[in-house]
């Protein structure tokens, strides 16, 4: 149980981690140049709220900041 518990807390955190990042760099997709100029900060913060698992994805999916789609690098 615990187990899957683990495995549920990362597959979330994983899933949050590539929402928030694409809602941060694809927001900006009128100026790329802010966008290449915050891409450490927003995958730092993006890999800091992914470690809360579903917490975190549940406000990312109330707060709306998921429609931008994923993105992983």
């Amino acid at each position: 149980m615990i187990i899957i518990g683990i495995v549920f807390w990362i597959v979330c955190g994983i899933l949050t981690y590539g929402l928030h990042f694409a809602y941060l760099q694809r927001r900006l997709l009128d100026w790329q140049e802010l966008a290449d100029k915050s891409y450490t900060e927003d995958r730092s913060s993006s890999m800091v709220l992914g470690m809360g698992g579903p917490i975190s994805l549940m406000g990312l999916l109330i707060s709306k900041q998921c429609c931008y789609g994923f993105k992983w690098k």
